[in-house]
């Protein structure tokens, strides 16, 4: 990893460095939490402003006083993202993440759960589009404001407490859009999937950089593998933040455009099902849930074939969940008249 030219600073006991040269701060793949052998990712300015991060009380969301203050100006395009030493030069009491680290506001309740907003007015933004995902550490992308005003979303609550959801969305954005992530219900059981989380977060403690392909072509060994049986420790690592669901590159698909979402690693789930089309006038065809994207682009002929344009759109595996094909209600009539919908070239 290069050195940036930034300052140093000390974070939770390492020493840190903020990555991306303003104004052009670029962008990676990497989620909080990822690790190589000598560095943590521990905090970014993807979904929130420097100043939404240093003014937040959660313990490990705000990057403390003294990585805010060499934070240095802001970026036009990209984001800057916190890498620190895995090794502290500083002797810290550790602490666990608690729920309040997971977004920029506080924690309210929605029909039951515990939940929390995401976006900063004035600029809100947004990467999130589909209602339903579950992401890796089991919170539901419940509601947002892209298609229906705070007031409209709020008309039909008979009983709101002074901790409602609708009571503390805050601020009205001027561009994008707030959107309402949620925890399980109390007592819902989510112990297998975080288990499965933990593991492979495990793994990529335990691996250098250069084994990170070799474990992707691996997977059915990795089930049986003595780590994935074992009980693997609690993970130190902070929780994950609304992941980028799309990925932006349109595909076609039985005459509609599509794209896929879900981004590698961890990719997310659906409580939608297949067959099922969406307010945004979306449809979701088809998933990787059950059968790799090897086997479904590799059986030309089947029903669930893909096409070319969509299987080589497709990228990255995934390490946990699965990726989804959604597409757009057009469909030409004149397309189903030709064999061209098995080899997604029209």
């Amino acid at each position: 990893m290069n050195v940036p030219k930034s300052s140093p600073c000390l974070y939770q006991g390492r020493i840190c460095r903020w990555h991306g040269e303003s104004p052009l701060c670029d962008r990676d793949a990497h989620t909080i939490g990822f690790m190589t052998p000598q560095h943590e990712l521990m905090a970014s300015t993807r979904y929130d402003s420097i100043s939404s991060l240093c003014s937040d009380a959660a313990e490990g969301n705000n990057p403390g006083a003294d990585c805010c203050a060499q934070y240095g100006q802001g970026c036009l395009f990209g984001y800057k993202r916190l890498w620190c030493h895995v090794e502290p030069v500083v002797k810290t009491d550790k602490k666990e993440p608690v729920p309040m680290a997971l977004g920029g506001g506080e924690l309210c309740e929605w029909e039951g759960r515990q939940c929390q907003w995401y976006g900063t007015s004035p600029l809100c933004l947004a990467t999130e589009y589909e209602i339903g995902n579950v992401d890796d550490k089991a919170r539901e992308y419940v509601v947002s404001t892209r298609e229906k005003s705070l007031g409209a979303l709020c008309a039909g609550v008979k009983q709101m407490t002074a901790r409602h959801c609708c009571k503390s969305y805050g601020s009205a954005c001027v561009d994008g859009y707030k959107r309402l992530w949620c925890f399980p219900k109390a007592g819902t059981s989510t112990s297998g999937r975080e288990s499965h989380s933990t593991r492979v977060k495990h793994q990529v403690f335990l691996l250098t950089e250069a084994k990170l392909e070799p474990l992707l072509s691996s997977s059915k060994q990795r089930k049986s593998s003595p780590l994935s049986s074992s009980k693997p420790p609690k993970s130190p690592l902070p929780l994950l933040p609304p992941p980028d669901w799309a990925s932006h590159y349109p595909c076609r698909f039985r005459g509609r455009t599509c794209e896929w979402h879900g981004s590698s690693p961890f990719c997310g789930r659906t409580s939608t099902p297949v067959g099922q089309t969406h307010s945004s006038s979306q449809t979701l065809l088809l998933t990787t849930e059950h059968r790799s994207i090897t086997d479904l682009c590799e059986n030309v002929h089947g029903a669930d074939y893909p096409g070319e344009s969509c299987c080589r759109t497709y990228y990255a595996t995934c390490w946990t969940g699965y990726k989804r094909l959604w597409c757009s209600e057009e469909r030409p009539e004149a397309y189903w008249e030709t064999d061209l919908w098995r080899h997604g070239k029209a």
